[in-house]
């Protein structure tokens, strides 16, 4: 029984760092265009996005050396995606689509962090 558990606990710690992987790539993806397009219309957001860029970038280079922390890396990342979208939220004021890139990271949270992490995040997010 032992060893289902903890093939069991094996399985869900890669599941979650796949995901987080994908998820990460997405963040690097969206926000280096973002930053990119942005640079000549608003330098500040295309800062906050290449800084989101980074931070992403050693996450997965976090993760790729220690798969096992897992739910660390979890929190650098979401912590870095929920300040950057609060600063699209708060200096982008023309853009109706701002609130949306809260909602894939609420979804996010809860899936890495359990229900308890997740509502504290979309708490925060609220």
């Amino acid at each position: 029984m032992l060893t289902d558990l903890s093939l069991a606990a094996q399985r869900e710690l890669d599941y979650k760092v796949r995901f987080l992987r994908l998820a990460l790539w997405l963040v690097v993806l969206t926000a280096g265009l973002l930053g990119i397009y942005r640079l000549v219309v608003t330098p500040l957001m295309s800062m906050v996005n290449m800084l989101i860029v980074v931070v992403s970038l050693f996450c997965l280079f976090l993760l790729k050396r220690r798969p096992e922390q897992v739910e660390r890396i979890a929190n650098l990342a979401l912590g870095a995606v929920f300040v950057g979208a609060s600063l699209v939220y708060l200096f982008l004021h023309d853009n109706t689509v701002r609130i949306g890139v809260f909602f894939p990271f609420v979804a996010g949270a809860f899936y890495l962090q359990g229900a308890r992490i997740g509502l504290r995040w979309l708490l925060a997010v609220v």
